[in-house]
């Protein structure tokens, strides 16, 4: 198992749980082509865009709730915008290791006989120059890696991608680790727009009918709430959601 290294000029993004960052990252979000927004995430798009070709198998891997499931969706979209193909299946909806092969095979839209599945889905998606994208496979693990040897066993050429709270664990997969959002010491209003996070908080609250923050006091207490929340995308959203019927000071005394 492989883990790509990351440039040593991207030094807010690296820690486990959210650096405390002193200046703001260089892109804060980043469009994707399906009309949504990623935020903080313009250089994990880049680097897992450049493994394509290089490696077999890629587990994007990270905790709950930061972000796996949305970035790969935006790197599909990507993909799709370029011409290149891909297949996503979500498998948090496949309960055991019997459903993994029929949610691939009726993902593809193909019919085959029981005995042929995996071979005739491998078969397929290395004719179509087709990259596999396998969604949330935490709790299948083992056998998510039986059947991606498989679909390799049967057509080498495949690409691979998944998503995990941890590495599947071949010696031919490489690891990507999916860092929280940074999130800052301080900041004035005028800058708040500038950190992924806070992009995120603002417009969340905005989607939520909530009034975002708008002074530098306001900003410091959204400061306190993404960090006291790991700077976790998911985590930070489902709290900014609730400013349609709370004040940001009463979010953040919320967590006491």
């Amino acid at each position: 198992m492989t883990e790509p290294t990351e440039p040593t000029e991207r030094p807010a993004n690296r820690a486990a749980t959210p650096a405390t960052a002193r200046s703001a990252p260089a892109s804060a979000s980043t469009p994707a082509p399906n009309g949504t927004t990623i935020f903080g995430r313009g250089d994990d798009l880049r680097r897992l865009d450049d493994l394509i070709g290089s490696s077999p198998l890629t587990s994007v891997v990270g905790p709950g709730g930061v972000g796996k499931t949305s970035l790969v969706g935006a790197l599909t979209d990507r993909w799709r915008v370029d011409g290149r193909g891909s297949v996503l299946v979500r498998l948090d909806g496949v309960r055991d290791q019997h459903g993994l092969v029929p949610a691939l095979t009726t993902t593809l839209g193909l019919t085959s006989d029981v005995d042929d599945q995996l071979i005739t889905c491998a078969e397929w998606l290395s004719a179509t120059d087709q990259v596999l994208v396998l969604d949330n496979c935490e709790h299948l693990l083992e056998s998510v890696t039986e059947m991606v040897g498989g679909i390799h066993a049967t057509a080498p050429p495949v690409s691979v991608r998944t998503t995990s709270r941890l590495p599947l664990g071949p010696s031919t997969e490489s690891v990507y680790r999916l860092q929280p959002l940074p999130v800052p010491e301080s900041v004035v209003a005028d800058e708040a727009m500038t950190w992924p996070c806070l992009e995120l908080f603002a417009a969340a609250a905005r989607r939520a009918g909530g009034i975002h923050p708008v002074t530098d006091e306001e900003w410091m207490l959204a400061i306190e709430l993404c960090r006291r929340l790991d700077g976790l995308p998911l985590a930070i959203e489902l709290a900014a959601s609730r400013l349609s019927t709370l004040g940001i000071r009463d979010l953040v005394h919320g967590l006491d």
